[in-house]
């Protein structure tokens, strides 16, 4: 009897052993992935001075590419996209901007809502009417991109975009 309370104690302990190193180990790397398994980062909030336009979404501070949470602009080639590009050159040239890291995407860039004099440079973009906003961020954004369309603010002058991401696939 006290050979199986023993071996039962024994098996107890490794579980609880093998249990708390894996609790352990999503403790310290469960908070710096978010659901779709990109890496958040675990920097400060930032400001950066005049940033070089890559294109209606996407900035370069440096070695640091900033990808613009919420929003999706044509890319630089894109038929729609140097109308794009103007106008967050527009918004950014000779700025200083708040940049509020929120996660790393697949692609190494920075994704952070980003904000100038105080205002949010997405919300900006999509009523301006320069970006679409992607089904992640319509609760964020989803509003103002309806508006602008109404409004044919931007590129919705002539009644509609051509989606950033289906012009993508297309080309590829």
């Amino acid at each position: 009897m006290f050979l199986y309370f023993l071996h039962e104690m024994i098996a107890a302990i490794n579980w609880a052993y093998v249990a708390g190193g894996a609790m352990l180990v999503l403790a310290l790397v469960g908070p710096g992935l978010s659901r779709r398994g990109r890496r958040r980062p675990s920097g400060p909030t930032f400001r950066v001075r005049n940033p070089y336009v890559i294109d209606g979404d996407t900035l370069a501070a440096g070695d640091t590419r900033i990808r613009i949470y919420g929003i999706d602009a044509p890319e630089s080639d894109h038929p729609q996209g140097a109308a794009s590009t103007r106008h967050m050159i527009s918004l950014v040239k000779g700025r200083v901007l708040r940049v509020i890291p929120l996660e790393t995407d697949v692609y190494g860039r920075l994704v952070a809502r980003v904000q100038v004099g105080g205002e949010d440079l997405s919300a900006r973009m999509v009523r301006d009417g320069y970006a679409m906003v992607p089904k992640p961020a319509r609760r964020d954004y989803g509003r103002l991109e309806k508006r602008a369309r109404k409004a044919r603010a931007g590129l919705w002058r002539n009644g509609r975009i051509q989606d950033p991401r289906d012009w993508r696939n297309r080309q590829a």
